[in-house]
Formats: structure tokens, C-alpha cells, sequence
């Protein structure tokens, strides 16, 4: 048998097609695909791609590029396929690009738990592009005043956390217990952050800094353990910080309230709209 007859033999095409295709499943696995809502906090909209907006209920699955819409007061959790968690507060507009790990906010605060094993991440909002892997990062965008403030609550050595401008000027690198801001296209010096005290302000992230918190049984394994890990590494990011702490920055919670407070202004009922013009991350394929 020559060997373009071996090539075209049913045995080695099934073989190879199915390897083929086991490992383009592996290189897509770290793609946003889906998303569902597992826990829900007041009023909650979901702003469908190509659907009129509804009301979003637990157990709602968020397809990329549609928007989910927070009122004040507000809370939405969602669980991705690959094992991201995003923790999204009052007043937030938010929504994830396909073909990539690309999250986007419009406005409000978001608290992204990304697994530790996958590909790295982003995070993109007007101001900023924040880029991390295996830790959790506190965003928040206030859309009236331009502002993008970055807080890490985790650490991952291999992978540090970088921002930069939504127009790339400029990177800098945030360690456990740092935070930074991009003000109206300009990124601000890198400051000390008080763990123990944004614990104790922000609810989204509160279970982070403690062990008594128990786990949703709606979350599946990969989700929790993602959970599980984060929050190890938060205690001891709390721990550490506690160590060599003395006095806690003053003024915290005035400087970096954990939410967004106002509404944004001029914000339309539909996704697309909404996001038009965004800063853009390249897909991966």
C-alpha cells in the first residue's frame, strides 16, 4: 500500500480526525462560551443580543456579547464554562466576548475569580485593560467621572497581575494588597490597599476572608475549587499583610467605596449599543 493509500485508509482518517478534533477541544476549552446566573440580589436585567431586554432569574444563561444590567443595590454572581466566577455589584454594566477570555464593564464593580490552571484573562473597561490568571481582582468603572480602579486580593507569582491604559500606554504590576486607578486615560501611582478593611466593606468579596463561608451547591466542582483555592490564597494574602501591617491606610473606604453608587447617564436598553465603540482585546481562535 503506498503511503497516500495508508493516509486515506478509514482506520488511520478516524483515528487521526478524532485526535484532531480531542485536541482543538482542548485549545477552545479556555474560551468563554457561556455563562449562568447562580445567584441573584434584587433587580436584574439581562440586555439579550438581537432580543428585547427581560428581567433575569437564577439559572439564566448568559450567551457572549449579551449584557447583564444591575440596579442599585443590586447583585448578580455568574459561573463561566471553563471555571471563571464574576461577582458583579450595584449599578453594573457587563458583558464577555466569544472566542476569548475577555470580560468587559461598562460600569460598576466586578469581582473576577480566575481558575488557576487556565490561560490568562482580561478584564476591559474604557479606561483600562487588566490582564490576570489564577487569582481575584476587584474592578470597578465609574462611567460619569472616567475612572477605572484596580484592587488584587490574591497572588499569583507566575503570573503577576498587569493594567494599562485602554490605549496600551503604560503597564504597571499589582501584587496582593495593591491597587491603582486610570483616570481619564492616565494611570495613577501604585498604593497600599487594607485587606482587612475592604473585606469588611465589600460583600461581594467578603467570604474571600474567611473560612466560615460555605459554598453554593449550585456551583459545579471546577467552580468551587477555583473557590476553594482563591480563598486559601486570600488568608494568606490576608494573613501576610496583617504581619507587616501597623496602620492601615486611611480612608480606604471613601477613596475606593466597593461600589458604584450613581447610575451612568445616557446608558440604551440594548446590548450592542451599549458597547459600542469598547476597547477590544483580539479574539483567540
Amino acid at each position: 500500500m503506498k503511503w497516500w493509500q495508508r493516509l486515506l485508509a478509514p482506520g488511520f482518517v478516524a483515528g487521526n480526525l478524532a485526535a484532531m478534533l480531542g485536541n482543538l477541544a482542548i485549545a477552545q476549552s479556555d474560551l468563554l462560551t457561556q455563562a449562568e446566573i447562580y445567584k441573584l440580589v434584587n433587580r436584574v436585567q439581562l440586555l439579550l443580543k438581537d432580543r428585547p431586554p427581560r428581567s433575569a432569574q437564577v439559572a439564566d444563561v448568559v450567551q457572549p456579547l449579551d449584557a447583564v444590567k444591575t440596579a442599585s443595590l443590586a447583585r448578580a454572581d455568574l459561573v463561566f464554562n471553563e471555571g471563571s466566577l464574576v461577582r458583579l455589584g450595584g449599578n453594573a454594566i457587563f458583558r464577555f466576548v466569544p472566542g476569548s477570555r475577555s470580560f468587559q464593564l461598562r460600569n460598576g464593580t466586578g469581582l473576577f475569580i480566575f481558575p488557576f490552571e487556565d490561560e490568562k484573562g482580561t478584564v476591559v473597561t474604557p479606561e483600562a485593560v487588566v490582564t490576570a490568571q489564577g487569582t481575584a481582582v476587584w474592578v470597578q468603572h465609574n462611567s460619569d467621572k472616567q475612572t477605572t480602579s484596580i484592587g488584587v486580593l490574591t497572588e499569583n507569582p507566575q503570573v503577576p497581575v498587569t493594567v494599562a491604559t485602554s490605549g496600551g500606554e503604560g503597564v504597571v504590576v499589582l501584587d496582593a494588597g495593591q491597587r491603582t486607578a486610570v483616570k481619564q486615560g492616565e494611570l495613577t501611582a501604585v498604593k497600599d490597599m487594607s485587606l482587612r478593611r475592604f473585606y469588611k466593606v465589600c460583600k461581594l468579596a467578603s467570604d474571600l476572608g474567611t473560612q466560615k463561608e460555605t459554598l453554593s451547591e449550585v456551583l459545579p466542582p471546577q467552580a468551587q475549587n477555583t473557590i476553594v483555592t482563591v480563598r486559601d490564597r486570600a488568608i494568606a494574602a490576608l494573613e501576610e499583610q496583617f504581619r507587616q501591617e501597623t496602620d492601615p491606610p486611611r480612608g480606604f473606604e471613601q477613596i475606593v467605596p466597593c461600589t458604584v453608587t450613581e447610575e451612568p447617564k445616557d446608558i440604551s436598553a440594548d446590548a450592542q449599543d451599549i458597547f459600542d465603540g469598547f476597547p477590544s482585546v483580539p479574539s483567540r481562535r
